[in-house]
């Protein structure tokens, strides 16, 4: 089923691969997590046997057969041969809205345990259920619904488009590359709320909308792999972007700040220490600030990127052809030297 859509059942069928000595000792049950059970065959008339081999359906959909009438086609050894019967319901009619039918028009959920049962009701003989095949066909009453309106193709390829203003296309050709790698995470990995869009306006670095904010995440995430950010000493990040507890653990590793210098705007993310590549915004990962609200065109624009204590100008690293600053000093890249691993350039870039 897709997601976000709605799916209302229109027949469901069950097929069995039962071994049992008996099968009027028995009683199939199939439940659904919205519309309680479905009694299969209750203790049909018959003392002959099941085998997995001859699977046993039921579907309210064929022409009307008792499932009493289980047991009725043997072949020589007494052994059950595989066929199709209507479920029996509450009652002792079959093919009723009390057997398979009372699923019929309930929705779909998408979780949630469908569940089988048998009820041996006399001791002596034994059984395995080797088998369970569950069919279930349904009816979408609503259109999908995807991240920025985009399907998961879709966004994938808008987001290379973007990506590909700042990167040379041909590095996203090997999937070993930085810019690959960084590429998959932003594209397939990324966890932030709400999900960042290559079509729409997202909270971060906007030069007042002439960027997409993505782009500097994007870059950031280049620098890590490229650098190896998985290797570091601390701030690397977390081995399951999923797990509240791994991103927890991450963050615990990682005390980086950026080196406080006198500026007197706002900045954001000069105390904050989030392990890179986190669910938050990047000026809040380790080592990083951006530029404050009092600074419009610039507010959350990465203004420093501190590792260390060499400062290394390394304008490519951030981008300076999309910010306006270019001076050493409010650019600044601060790189340790037995923190990171890699090469600076031309990694980081075109």
């Amino acid at each position: 089923m897709e997601e976000g859509c709605d799916c209302t059942i229109d027949n469901v069928a069950i097929a069995l691969g039962i071994n049992h000595e008996y099968v009027g000792d028995l009683r199939m049950i199939l439940s659904s997590p919205v519309a309680g059970g479905a009694n299969l065959v209750d203790q049909p008339s018959s003392d002959a046997n099941l085998v997995s081999t001859n699977v046993i359906t039921f579907d309210d959909r064929v022409v009307a057969r008792d499932p009493q009438t289980l047991g009725d086609d043997v072949d020589g050894s007494g052994n059950i041969l595989a066929g199709t019967y209507n479920a029996q319901g509450d009652g002792s009619g079959f093919g009723n809205s009390e057997g398979l039918g009372r699923f019929n028009g309930t929705v779909l959920p998408e979780a949630g345990d469908w569940t089988f049962e048998i009820v041996d009701f006399f001791s002596g003989n034994t059984g395995t259920i080797e088998s369970v095949e569950l069919a279930i066909t349904c009816t979408l009453t609503s259109s999908p619904t995807f991240p920025c309106n985009l399907d998961p193709d879709e966004r994938a390829a808008q987001i290379q488009a973007l990506m590909e203003t700042v990167s040379d296309p041909a590095t996203f050709e090997d999937p070993g590359s930085p810019q690959s790698q960084a590429l998959n995470w932003i594209t397939n990995e990324d966890t932030i709320s709400p999900i960042m869009c290559p079509n729409q306006e997202n909270i971060g670095c906007s030069r007042g909308g002439l960027i997409n904010p993505m782009i500097q995440r994007y870059v950031l995430a280049v620098f890590y792999f490229a650098t190896e950010g998985d290797d570091w000493d601390q701030c690397s990040a977390p081995n399951d972007l999923d797990d509240p507890a791994a991103i927890a653990l991450a963050d615990a590793n990682c005390d980086r700040v950026v080196t406080p210098y006198g500026v007197g705007n706002d900045r954001v993310g000069d105390t904050s220490t989030d392990a890179w590549l986190g669910p938050v915004n990047e000026c809040e990962w380790g080592g990083v600030a951006c530029w404050g609200g009092d600074t419009p065109n610039l507010n959350l624009c990465i203004d420093q990127l501190d590792f260390g204590k060499s400062c290394v100008c390394v304008l490519v690293i951030l981008m300076i052809s999309l910010f306006t600053h270019t001076s050493c000093y409010s650019s600044c890249t601060y790189i340790e030297n037995d923190g990171l691993a890699g090469e600076l350039a031309p990694e980081l870039g075109d």
